[in-house]
């Protein structure tokens, strides 16, 4: 893997540098929202991306004609196989640092391309399929995270909690083990029927009840203002209303544990999620699943 990478690498320098001159600079009319205000485009010979240069506005200047005075904030390389489909991508910080690439594997049938994010560790954290996405723990071997049709060659690590109306809710943890600012988790919810079902969606962290219990069962009390603020945090514009169709899952997140509780002691606990389905009651419940969180690290005089 690391000899198909470093020869990728080799390659499209000296491809991008042989057309350095017909790179295309697109500038954008306004900044987007991490401040990027132009893009330089390099193709091959078949008129394909090979390099991408990504640049974000310094001080206030006039609308750009090249790329002067910017600061190159992003960079993209790309490869493509003998039938002239993308297998790989790298994404680079602007000293061609890799931050993660994206390659292509086929599917079962030999004919679909489907990808997966690598990130600069190594591990697999994303998974692009053909009918659905999932999303991995940090240690790229536990399925989290389902968007999509449920697959039939995984499940979530955690399991699901008890259906109810025909739909099932679970819950992953990026770690089970950690500090507390460093633990998060996501929520799916499954179509276990045959039919498409409703369900309450534009709410986000007001259509969910965090559960913590401590070691000995007993239940963590939660700040009540607190918690008033989470529910009134919106991921929409307005209540609304999503279809979730048969043996499709919607997942939501990544939450993070302290936004529930930010002075968590450390030691061993017992999250649980509970969700809204189609109406104002909580009814969906997860599996309860462990973690621990570990102490912090005393700060240096």
């Amino acid at each position: 893997m690391l000899r198909k990478i470093l020869a990728i690498i080799c390659f499209l320098g000296m491809a991008a540098s042989a057309l350095a001159d017909s790179g295309k600079l697109e500038a954008y009319p306004s900044p987007s929202q991490n401040g990027t205000i132009a893009r330089r485009v390099f193709t091959d010979e078949h008129g394909r991306p090979i390099r991408e240069i990504y640049y974000r506005a310094g001080f206030p200047q006039k609308e750009p004609k090249d790329d002067s005075g910017y600061s190159p904030s992003l960079i993209n390389l790309y490869s493509y196989d003998k039938d002239g489909r993308k297998e790989w991508m790298g994404v680079y910080s602007p000293e061609y640092i890799l931050q993660r690439a994206s390659e292509s594997f086929d599917d079962s049938s030999g004919k679909q391309k489907m990808w997966q994010w690598r990130d600069a560790d190594g591990i697999v954290r994303y998974q692009m399929r053909n009918a659905c996405s999932l999303d991995f723990d940090d240690t790229g071997t536990r399925l989290i995270g389902i968007c999509g049709e449920a697959p039939s060659d995984l499940d979530l690590f955690s399991g699901w909690g008890k259906k109810f109306d025909g739909l099932a809710c679970g819950i992953g943890l990026n770690r089970d083990k950690g500090k507390l600012e460093d633990i998060r988790f996501q929520v799916t919810i499954r179509n276990v029927t045959t039919s498409a079902l409703k369900f309450n969606n534009c709410l986000d962290r007001a259509e969910l009840k965090v559960e913590l219990r401590g070691s000995s069962g007993q239940l963590i009390r939660q700040d009540p203002t607190r918690l008033k603020k989470l529910r009134e945090m919106r991921s929409g514009t307005k209540i609304g209303r999503s279809e979730i169709g048969p043996n499709d899952c919607a997942t939501f997140g990544i939450y993070s544990l302290k936004e529930w509780d930010r002075h968590l002691p450390a030691g061993l606990y017992t999250l649980t999620v509970r969700r809204r389905t189609d109406g104002k009651e909580f009814s969906l419940s997860s599996k309860p699943v462990q973690l621990e969180i570990l102490a912090e690290e005393p700060q240096k005089p």
